[in-house]
């Protein structure tokens, strides 16, 4: 065990990096930055490398950032095989009390999310906020997790080709050759046993119930005080015609079953309630000669503050 400072950059932002010893193994990790503790939980496709863009952002706007290795994947080992959502939340909850972080914030994206929402649900009190990012995390029912493992399969099948990997969109290769292809080598650090990891995330999942102990608030939500100010949202809109949404390619037009506006009503229904925190929600499908592609018209209608019914 053992930390090993850096020395500051031109830019003043301190660095320092590590390994922690959990038995055998060895968790690799990274802290830059002073201030409020943000700690960052990789996905399957990557390592603490992965977070390059995001660490020197929030460490130059006053954050301690730790990022870090779950076993088997960059400079963490796994010798005995057990890398997988208990082990990680586990070594995530080791790493706070090495590093004598009281209290952070979490961000788990893809299977970091098993890591940082089994960390949260063992010690709510150590986080203040959850970030779960692109991640099932252990909440997800059953049936969302075997389509989700079907698509995974479906993607291991991509050809070996400069800037393809299962977690990007193909276009990016195409837009960012360098981009995608550095993601690509950041992957290739460290050897996960992923046949083994895998079944132990879709076998990890956290009842409904367990969720309520962490007493948060769902953020974007609506605070309680505003929540009650709201009357009603109204929406006209529809899935753009060009197949994009921000850049990416949504198949709303093109799904056999179900009409693309159905498709756009249950979208922007269920993003509207999860931000409000209410169903009271009326959406206009088809917004021709309305606003750009994909776009359309949006009314909020609230009490004012300090009025009441």
């Amino acid at each position: 065990m053992h930390r090993r400072a850096v020395g500051a950059a031109v830019n003043g932002i301190p660095r320092a990096t590590g390994f922690l010893a959990r038995g055998a193994e060895r968790i690799y990790y990274e802290v830059c930055g002073s201030g409020a503790d943000l700690v960052l939980c990789h996905g399957a496709g990557g390592n603490h490398a992965v977070w390059f863009q995001q660490v020197a952002w929030f460490a130059a706007r006053g954050r301690r950032i730790t990022s870090w290795d779950q076993r088997g994947f960059g400079r963490s080992t796994d010798f005995a095989k057990e890398g997988g959502p208990q082990a990680a939340a586990a070594d995530l909850l080791a790493l706070l009390d090495h590093l004598e972080i009281s209290h952070a914030d979490l961000v788990g994206q893809s299977m970091g999310g098993w890591a940082a929402l089994g960390a949260a649900l063992a010690e709510p009190t150590r986080v203040g906020r959850l970030v779960l990012a692109d991640t099932l995390g252990g909440v997800a029912p059953p049936e969302l997790g075997a389509q989700i493992q079907r698509i995974l399969r479906g993607a291991a099948a991509l050809p070996a080709q400069l800037g393809l990997h299962p977690a990007l969109d193909d276009s990016l290769a195409e837009r960012d050759p360098a981009l995608a292809h550095l993601y690509q080598m950041l992957g290739a650090f460290g050897e996960p046993d992923l046949a083994r990891i895998a079944p132990r995330l879709w076998a990890t999942q956290h009842p409904p119930a367990a969720l309520r102990t962490l007493d948060m608030p769902a953020l974007p939500q609506l605070s309680p005080a505003d929540r009650d100010r709201l009357l009603a949202v109204i929406v006209k809109g529809g899935p753009s015609r060009d197949d994009r949404l921000r850049g990416r390619r949504h198949v709303m037009w093109h799904d056999s079953d179900v009409h693309a506006l159905r498709h756009f009503r249950a979208a922007m229904g269920g993003m509207l309630a999860g931000l409000t925190g209410d169903t009271r929600i009326y959406i206009a499908a088809g917004a021709e000669h309305q606003g750009p592609p994909g776009g359309g018209t949006f009314a909020i209608f609230a009490r004012r503050k300090g009025l009441r019914p």
